[in-house]
């Protein structure tokens, strides 16, 4: 499933068990998804880090508005993300900068 959220962008089937995209994947039976809701979570270059997904055990139609939501969701989760990667980059420049002036 991540993969194909990955290459679509997002992934939003009311019934993942029916769907040509997602039914014969082995997940949709192990972990019994119907509905499915995925977005990717992606960095400032576009590079897809993650997914959010929601899913559900029975068939799900997914409006507009829930969709809208984790679409909000995501993009503050992928923020999160950005910000902790340029967090740690600027801790190891600083460390980096600290050991050259310790010289």
């Amino acid at each position: 499933l991540c993969a194909e959220v990955v290459s679509a962008g997002r992934l939003v089937v009311p019934d993942a068990r029916t769907d040509p995209r997602t039914r014969d994947e082995a997940v949709i039976d192990e972990l019994s998804v119907a509905g499915y809701a995925g977005l990717p979570l992606v960095d400032d270059d576009g590079v897809v880090l993650g997914s959010l997904c929601a899913i559900d055990h029975r068939p799900h139609e997914w409006p507009d508005h829930v969709v809208d939501a984790l679409t909000d969701l995501a993009e503050a989760c992928a923020a999160e993300i950005r910000l902790r990667i340029v967090t740690r980059r600027v801790e190891e420049a600083r460390g980096e900068t600290a050991a050259l002036l310790a010289r």
